[in-house]
């Protein structure tokens, strides 16, 4: 296992997979510009792409599964923040078997290897799975510990339905929501941007993929939108909004 130089384009390697840094803009439809990205992994076998599932393999044992989830996080940021750190966001998501591994000081380990490579002021928020997956920790108590050590916090809701819930336990500070959702339910969705805004949390609607979806966003007020309308995950963060 390994992080080689820091450079826009870090790889690194576990059990024979190369794994490269990909990332994908947030977009703000008000200002017309990229504010943030959110990163994920690319592994790649002899130069074929190989299924994510394939890395995160569920019969992998869960120390592996630290260890891998452990060095995407510090490859991601790597990647998109050295050797200088960028002025937008990066949202770099936590396995939730890691999340039910590792039982109390959430972030600690992650705040100090940041900071061992000079990104402790990098503007890195964690990305936490629908509280559906977790089997152990509490979304309150995760939200607590990495804000404890520095972290802002996105939540990525996987049933919308669960909004109301999750905005009466925790306030992180975006919630990442497909917005099939609320197809065909535009007062549900104004509803659902406005009550997220009360709380202090920004949503994201992601997963767009026409001029149609982002009007609908839009005129739900929504400002941060993601999807392939705009861009696709790719090693070099796009920087303007396109379309």
């Amino acid at each position: 296992m390994s992080v080689p130089e820091t450079s826009s384009k870090t790889r690194s390697e576990f059990a024979g997979m190369r794994l490269t840094s990909v990332f994908q803009g947030l977009h703000d439809l008000r200002a017309g510009r990229v504010v943030g990205h959110t990163a994920s992994v690319r592994p790649q076998r002899e130069g074929a792409e190989v299924p994510v599932t394939e890395l995160f393999d569920p019969a992998r044992a869960d120390q592996d599964i630290v260890r891998i989830d452990r060095l995407c996080r510090m490859a991601h940021a790597a990647a998109y923040h050295a050797p200088a750190p960028r002025p937008t966001r990066l949202l770099v998501p936590v396995h939730a078997r890691l999340l039910d591994t590792v039982t109390a000081d959430h972030g600690r380990a992650y705040r100090e290897a940041l900071d061992d490579a000079g990104l402790g002021q990098a503007p890195v928020v964690i990305c936490l799975p629908d509280p559906t997956h977790l089997r152990t920790m509490s979304l309150g108590y995760l939200i607590g510990s990495y804000r404890l050590h520095g972290f802002e916090i996105a939540v990525r809701l996987r049933d919308a339905r669960g909004l109301e819930d999750l905005l009466a336990r925790t306030r992180p500070t975006f919630v990442l929501i497909d917005h099939n959702q609320y197809a065909g339910q535009a007062a549900r969705m104004a509803s659902a941007v406005k009550a997220s805004e009360q709380a202090g949390t920004k949503p994201v609607f992601i997963k767009l993929e026409s001029a149609e979806q982002v009007a609908q966003v839009r005129a739900a007020g929504a400002t941060l939108a993601q999807g392939y309308y705009f861009d696709r995950p790719e090693s070099e963060p796009v920087q303007a909004v396109q379309g």
